[in-house]
């Protein structure tokens, strides 16, 4: 059964987007502000095996600590506004091109 799209600021917003898309881009901008934080466990993760449990535990729990920083319902809000903002400006240019289609 599938639900009709859900209208915001006058936008269709359908649940792949709300579900699949908008998460997606509020991971990537997750590992963007964490950047350096992964950095650091990549550099303690460098030519270890086993040992990079107990040896990076420090700078995984700092990245991990990051990722919930930058993972909350206020940063999928601001994601999924940045996404509305980008889908209406295409779809006005898609309507502005349609119309000089058929002029």
């Amino acid at each position: 059964m599938s639900r009709a799209a859900e209208m915001v600021d006058g936008v269709p917003f359908r649940k792949v987007e709300h579900d699949v898309i908008v998460p997606k881009m509020v991971k990537q901008a997750a590992r963007e502000a964490c950047k350096d934080m992964i950095a650091e466990f990549e550099d303690c993760c460098r030519g270890r095996f086993l040992s990079l449990v107990v040896m990076c535990r420090a700078q995984n729990n700092a990245m991990q600590e990051c990722f919930k920083q930058h993972s909350t319902d206020k940063d999928f809000e601001v994601q999924k506004k940045i996404f509305i903002e980008k889908k209406r400006a295409n779809l006005e240019r898609l309507s502005t091109e349609e119309g000089k289609a058929h002029a």
